[in-house]
């Protein structure tokens, strides 16, 4: 992915026929729209058809759409766009209060309480999209030692284990957690 701000990426969209743009926005979004029809409890085996269903309405809609961020964060909009989806499915299936009351979050309720949930989920997707980005920048042994300290292992232990000094296992923690802090931080900027 090229280092463009996420109003490019978002005026690139708004033609229908780059393809690559399409693909990009696909291939983050689309994680997005998962993690809101999970919080909606929709099944399953129903998530993939809303999730293409969604693509192919912002597919006709991003042509005109005009992003303003004092009106709110453009997750925030797809997630209304991605909740009047599920909503429209479950009305069409069953009886609409009765689904609502028994298994389905009620839409009313879904805008703090969704973003509140789905934002934890959302966190871990960029910060593994910015652990693929970065892995290979640093030697096997800087990655070795900030996955196994990230993962609990305390450098004292991790020194004997690999041996080499322990204050070596520190500064390689230290040089790739940088690293991947700005990478967090440049897609939660660029994917807001």
């Amino acid at each position: 992915m090229s280092a463009e701000t996420r109003l490019t990426l978002l005026a690139r969209v708004k033609n229908q026929h780059d393809e690559k743009a399409w693909q990009e926005f696909e291939g983050i979004y689309s994680v997005y729209l998962k993690i809101v029809f999970n919080y909606l409890k929709i099944d399953k085996t129903d998530i993939e058809d809303l999730v293409q269903e969604t693509l192919v309405h912002l597919w006709e809609k991003l042509p005109s759409f005009n992003y303003d961020l004092e009106k709110g964060r453009f997750r925030g909009w797809l997630r209304r766009v991605a909740s009047n989806k599920a909503m429209n499915m479950i009305s069409k299936r069953q009886n609409r209060s009765k689904l609502l009351k028994e298994k389905y979050i009620s839409p009313d309720s879904i805008s703090s309480d969704i973003e509140k949930s789905c934002e934890a989920e959302w966190q871990q997707f960029l910060a593994k999209k910015a652990w693929q980005r970065i892995k290979g920048q640093f030697s096997e042994q800087a990655e070795i030692c900030f996955m196994k300290m990230a993962s609990g292992e305390s450098s004292v232990d991790l020194a004997a284990e690999m041996g080499i000094p322990e204050n070596t296992i520190r500064v390689n923690k230290r040089r790739v957690e940088k690293r991947l802090n700005k990478e967090v931080r440049y897609l939660i900027e660029e994917y807001s």
